[in-house]
């Protein structure tokens, strides 16, 4: 029970998930043994599973709670850092044959095998729908 006139601890209830809460918080323990944010957000030093969410906060950042704001700059992943894009040349090469393809074959439902002017289409495709779907879904933002 609290004492007369100190108020509720606010973290005791945040209006986000309890997942949410608790990637952050390894996350955080990590941060605080030396791991850092790639400033390029690939976010290496990471696990796949904590990458994908860091990602996730990054892509969503202007959704979130302000409060989530806050502890995610308490990590280093700020306002500014959240909408700087990494520059991976495989993907922009990838995207431009994807692009292409769809744009001669009305569709991009290839098999794993397919090649386009050299490229690997279809493993790269098949890679970004698994990564796609191991990407837990955003939770929502609670706003006051």
């Amino acid at each position: 029970m609290n004492a007369p006139g100190s108020g509720v601890d606010p973290w005791w209830c945040p209006p986000w998930s309890l997942a949410w809460q608790r990637a952050w918080q390894h996350i955080h323990h990590q941060v605080h043994a030396g791991h850092r944010l790639d400033a390029d957000h690939h976010f290496h030093s990471f696990a796949p599973t904590q990458r994908a969410w860091l990602r996730l906060q990054r892509t969503h950042y202007d959704d979130l709670h302000p409060d989530q704001q806050r502890l995610l700059t308490d990590i280093g992943l700020t306002n500014e850092t959240a909408r700087t894009r990494p520059i991976n040349p495989y993907a922009e090469t990838a995207l431009a044959h994807a692009r292409a393809y769809a744009a001669t074959h009305h569709a991009l439902d290839v098999t794993y095998s397919t090649v386009h002017d050299g490229f690997p289409l279809g493993r790269w495709l098949n890679d970004q729908r698994q990564q796609a779907d191991a990407t837990p879904p955003p939770t929502p933002a609670t706003r006051h």
